[in-house]
């Protein structure tokens, strides 16, 4: 899958599970503080990300997704050896 494309599949389901624009996200905007998560929606978004990609992150991982960017990049990551 082109990278382009993964990110606009993760924005759009983001956006819309959150309701947000889509528009909105930006890739150094910090994940938690963009879509005001607590702990019950960042579970939330882990498995939106294994159900869309089918892709695990594990709590080591987790910790290090900060940014959209590091999101992005842990997609790429993950499904380029998949």
């Amino acid at each position: 899958m082109p990278q382009q494309a993964i990110i606009e599949q993760i924005n759009a389901t983001i956006a819309e599970r959150f309701e947000i624009e889509e528009t909105s996200i930006q890739s150094d905007d910090i994940i938690r503080h963009k879509l005001d998560l607590n702990s019950l929606s960042v579970l939330e978004m882990v498995v939106i990300i294994r159900r869309q990609f089918g892709v695990i992150v594990t709590p080591r991982e987790l910790s290090g997704l900060v940014t959209f960017e590091d999101l992005y990049n842990f997609l790429f990551e993950k499904l380029k050896n998949q």
